[in-house]
């Protein structure tokens, strides 16, 4: 029988059947606005930070380094797809050199505001941590503690919430100094910092108790938490918006950068469900929330602006170009200069920016529109290189171990003589060996944070951000302190001298010594309604990472804690009276 030529019917479709197991968006939102428990694990691990150790942002500096950095995302997602361009606005490209647009530098490297106090490094942290900060952590966090009571139905007389006292500026900035130090103090537990055997020992509890940390920890916030019957914000980052406007409003108030500024990403570890966590398969920590920073070649950071899928304003076609516009927004028709790599650049961007009266330069990928084909396709030599030329954008290719190609609006394509570290030198062209220099203000910023994590795994995305973003905050005091101030410190010897003065006079903890001078004597815990013995759980034993219920507790001790009657009781009456 003869095959027939008509095709037949294709095959119906399969219905589509949900996973049960994958949560819906507004399931997700629900989960992100309203999932908060008491209760909360506070786990701990190395650094969550991960830097942009996997980029490669020096192009060809060594044999051991590739020549092209690689991007974050493949090079069809849909997310860095640029906006179809008019076939008018297609460049004519030349190959001989025109002259470049010359655009004067109308900024200056400034403190907006005058030194503040003496100069010392308290006085800089301050500068960016003003009232106006501590106002938010006092307000937002006390607000949130008395949701969380209310809402806690049935708290149990041990509960930390149902002791819950209004946190304070002096409170907040014992809090905020012990979280600094935990950066420098490394222990492998959270209630390691309060052990009290010789092997520990640390200051921690002279200046704020256990329980006292992990209830402020717990109800640390920086936004109003919707209540139940009030619309959801749409904002997905609701929680930490205030914090990130705060950020960058600051900045721009109190400084006024250099000319060479640098954009990047980085990311923060988080391996738990979240709306936009990303995945990035050539990083090393490849989960997490993607920040996008405009830094200064040194690492200060301007601008910051956190990724939150392709659903927010800046998602979808067109989105690096967007995110470029939104970081340099602050910076443009001044003649900055602005260097990227190729996540970023294109042609239609470069001319954006030119009209604006800004720079670019970087790495360009083969594929962007507009791209002249000559170039990207030309078969070079190890060390030669071409380039053309078109509205004032200089496009070129250079052969290093492999092809690297550029883009530039601002340097000539000739060949300058560059030393690597090693004490090597290589012809390289200006702009390669200008990017080169000016890009690795963020990579510069991540190790050096990177050196002292402070913040822990906890349930609770939000408070992650925010802690790495006051972690920023005392970054940038740091740069800014050794910009204008003397003596030059260290980031360690700078982070010192601001817990110094954050924790100025070690205090006894609240659960240390007892409130007077009676005789501290064994009380019996009470018997359930139901007949069942009461217990709790040995405060002795637990410092020595014991966990040992008793029947007994001391009624004069702050929180009265429960001891076993045989040696604990003593033992921990004579600890705490040294």
């Amino acid at each position: 029988m003869a095959d027939n030529p008509i095709p037949g019917p294709s095959r119906p479709k399969r219905p589509t059947i949900r996973d049960p197991k994958r949560l819906t968006e507004d399931e997700m939102l629900s989960l992100m606005f309203y999932s908060d428990s008491e209760e909360e694990p506070y786990q701990e691990s190395d650094s969550d930070w991960s830097g942009a150790e996997d980029a490669e942002r020096a192009i060809a500096e060594n044999d051991d380094q590739p020549g092209q950095v690689v991007s974050d995302l493949e090079e069809g997602d849909p997310e860095q797809m640029e906006e179809e361009v008019p076939l008018e606005t297609i460049v004519n490209w030349l190959e001989n050199p025109p002259n470049l647009k010359k655009i004067p530098f109308t900024g200056r490297q400034e403190l907006k505001v005058g030194i503040p106090g003496e100069g010392k490094p308290i006085d800089f942290f301050k500068l960016l941590a003003d009232d106006e900060f501590f106002d938010l952590l006092i307000s937002q966090t006390n607000d949130y503690a008395e949701l969380v009571f209310l809402n806690d139905r049935n708290p149990g007389p041990h509960s930390r919430i149902s002791r819950w006292k209004p946190v304070d500026k002096q409170e907040i900035s014992r809090f905020l100094g012990l979280i600094f130090l935990m950066g420098i103090i490394q222990v492998p537990r959270l209630r390691d910092y309060w052990r009290t055997d010789r092997f520990y020992n640390l200051a921690f509890r002279n200046y704020m108790s256990r329980n006292r940390f992990l209830v402020v920890l717990r109800c640390l916030h920086f936004a109003h938490n919707p209540q139940e019957g009030e619309p959801r914000p749409a904002d997905r980052l609701h929680k930490v918006r205030t914090l990130v406007d705060f950020f960058n409003h600051k900045m721009f108030a109190i400084y006024s950068p250099q000319k060479n500024l640098s954009i990047d990403e980085s990311m923060l570890l988080w391996r738990g469900r979240l709306l936009f966590r990303q995945y990035i398969k050539n990083k090393k920590h490849k989960y997490g929330v993607k920040f996008y920073l405009l830094t200064e070649s040194n690492g200060t950071i301007m601008k910051l602006q956190i990724y939150t899928g392709a659903a927010d304003d800046m998602g979808g076609k067109g989105h690096a170009a967007n995110v470029v516009l939104h970081l340099a927004s602050d910076y443009l028709d001044k003649g900055y200069s602005i260097y990227m790599d190729n996540y970023y650049n294109s042609v239609r961007l470069a001319r954006q920016l030119l009209n604006r009266m800004t720079y670019c330069t970087g790495t360009l990928r083969a594929g962007r529109k507009e791209t002249p084909g000559d170039v990207s396709k030309a078969k070079l030599k190890v060390g030669e290189s071409v380039q053309r030329y078109g509205g004032h954008v200089c496009v070129g290719k250079w052969k290093d171990k492999r092809d690297v190609l550029y883009i530039t609006t601002e340097h000539e394509n000739t060949l300058q003589e560059v030393t690597s570290t090693s004490g090597n030198t290589k012809m390289k062209p200006t702009p390669i060996a200008e990017y080169n220099k000016y890009m690795s203000g963020i990579d510069l910023q991540d190790q050096i944070m990177a050196y002292y994590p402070s913040h822990r795994k906890t349930i609770r995305w939000y408070k992650k951000v925010g802690l790495h973003i006051i972690e920023m905050m005392l970054y940038n005091s740091f740069m800014l302190y050794n910009k204008f101030s003397s003596p030059k410190l260290s980031y360690l010897d700078y982070r010192h001298s601001v817990i110094e003065s954050l924790l100025p006079d070690p205090t006894t903890s609240t659960t240390a010594k007892p409130t007077s001078d009676d005789l501290h004597l064994p009380s019996k815990c009470e018997v359930a309604e139901s007949g069942r013995k009461l217990r709790k759980r040995c405060r002795w034993c637990s410092q020595q990472g014991i966990r040992k219920d008793s029947q007994y507790y001391c009624a004069k001790c702050p929180e009265t804690p429960g001891l076993c009657l045989e040696l604990c009781f003593e033992s921990f009456h004579k600890n705490i009276a040294k």
